[in-house]
């Protein structure tokens, strides 16, 4: 699934070459670990909201324009606490079910 993920990454930034793919895989994997950090458990490339973060996450990391990638870093941040608060994603949840208190 990395390479489709790679591929999906790249059409989102307009990227045709290869010359990037280590650099973006690099981000992909960074931003799965940045979720998991975060609370966001198990997450998988091809769960639409995950890759939709590490859409963001990437256009965030690899800029032509500094103003545009704030933009995205600023999406990413405000999609990843949406996951840490929805249902089956965040903490939250977890939390709850630990306690048995549903």
């Amino acid at each position: 699934m990395a390479s489709d993920t790679l591929s999906k990454v790249k059409r989102a930034r307009r990227i045709s070459h290869n010359k990037l793919d280590e650099e973006i895989q690099d981000d992909i994997v960074a931003c799965l670990a940045d979720l998991r950090t975060c609370g966001i458990s198990e997450p998988k490339e091809e769960d639409p909201l995950i890759l939709r973060a590490i859409k963001l996450y990437c256009l965030g990391h690899l800029p032509d324009d500094t103003g545009k990638s704030a933009e995205y870093l600023k999406l990413y941040d405000q999609h990843k606490g949406f996951l840490q608060s929805a249902k089956g994603y965040g903490r939250a949840e977890k939390s709850v079910e630990e306690n048995g208190n549903e």
